[in-house]
């Protein structure tokens, strides 16, 4: 090897190729980061998907003024279809004007969006967590009330970690959007222990 740094007379060119015969079909994958998703949908969302834009917009919400703000901005960068779009415009300003879920977001009240913690083994992240200045409210969004079990084990779940974090009681809530349903959830309760027979 030559000590300077220009080419060799007897260096080969060096050829890198793709392997890719002309007119062949390439797949691409693209990755987004988690909770990240792509501004541009297809026509046609599924419940699940039209959930899961709801859910993020929801979290860019500290207080209900600021739906304005957030829906502007929703409409302006967001491509859905009109059908897609007028849903999930709906879907959220039912949680907006329904007293039930509109005292979540309201004026003076401590939030958290999305916190993650950990419950001793991985981590968790509730939708929401607010403190009204007496108690601790963690409230779930979910789309439709499919496997209503699980979410309710989720919550109380989320429930036993903010009890272990903060000294006030702490209420859970599942948010159901389509149909608009609020759900306490009740603390999840202890096994019973027999003293004896």
């Amino acid at each position: 090897p030559s000590d300077d740094d220009g080419p060799r007379e007897d260096a080969q060119p060096m050829v890198q190729t793709t392997g890719l015969v002309l007119g062949e079909q390439v797949s691409q994958r693209v990755v987004l980061a988690p909770n990240h998703h792509a501004l541009v949908q297809p026509d046609g969302l599924d419940e699940s998907a039209l959930g899961t834009v709801v859910h993020d917009l929801l979290a860019e919400v500290k207080t209900a003024s600021d739906w304005a703000q957030v829906r502007q901005r929703f409409e302006r960068r967001w491509t859905l279809s009109e059908a897609d779009k007028a849903k999930v415009v709906s879907w959220a300003e039912e949680v907006f004007s329904n007293p039930g879920s509109a005292a979540f977001f309201a004026e003076g009240l401590h939030v958290e969006c999305e916190p993650e913690w950990s419950d001793g083994f991985k981590a968790v992240r509730p939708d929401r967590v607010v403190h009204d200045g007496t108690l601790w409210h963690v409230i779930d969004f979910k789309s439709g009330e499919v496997s209503k079990s699980e979410h309710i084990q989720q919550v109380q779940g989320y429930m036993e970690v903010l009890s272990s974090l903060e000294s006030e009681p702490v209420k859970g809530w599942i948010l159901y959007l389509d149909p608009w349903r609020l759900l306490p959830v009740p603390q999840r309760q202890e096994p019973l222990i027999f003293d004896g027979v």
